[in-house]
């Protein structure tokens, strides 16, 4: 199995959303990207959240969240702290 390249680029674009980053992740489908793009950004705006909150709030189900987010752990792009009752997922 290939592992997809997600490494990131940040960029600041103009105009209307000045200022606000978006992430490019490279991988092979564009509807992936969108996914791992929505749950970083779900987990850089509001940090500490679990998978099953992330879940409700992409309104995705919970396998789906918890794949992609796996996705974003094997880059090293986000990280797990504290146990599994009270942690939750950050930015590294």
């Amino acid at each position: 199995m290939v592992t997809p390249d997600l490494s990131i680029k940040t960029k600041a674009t103009k105009g209307v959303n000045e200022g606000v980053k978006k992430v490019h992740f490279k991988v092979e489908s564009e509807g992936v990207n969108e996914e791992l793009n929505a749950i970083y950004s779900v987990i850089e705006k509001t940090p500490g959240l679990k998978a099953p909150a992330i879940a409700s709030v992409l309104g995705v189900s919970l396998s789906t969240a918890e794949r992609y987010i796996k996705k974003l752990k094997d880059a090293k792009h986000v990280k797990f702290v504290g146990v599994p009752k009270t942690g939750g997922y950050f930015i590294k």
